[in-house]
């Protein structure tokens, strides 16, 4: 099933101009989709991260706890 790199490539738009589409076709082959639930996690705490992270379609939530309690400190998709 092909992916969907509309959102993907409309954020980058922002950076940088449009490359062209054989550029396009390369930057592709580096990309992992993966699917996540709710209740899984990107990046736990004291974990870091050599990958750049994209919500295609979702909401995700940003959060530490402090004595046992969840402090939210942000949501984004």
């Amino acid at each position: 099933m092909p992916q969907d790199y509309t959102r993907i490539k409309a954020f980058y738009r922002m950076l940088m101009p449009e490359p062209p589409d054989a550029s396009w076709a390369e930057l592709e082959k580096m990309f992992e989709w993966r699917t996540l639930r709710k209740g899984d996690f990107i990046l736990r705490a004291g974990e870091t991260s050599g990958y750049v992270t994209f919500i295609n379609k979702g909401i995700g939530r940003l959060y530490y706890t402090v004595e046992g309690k969840e402090i939210v400190s942000g949501f984004f998709s």
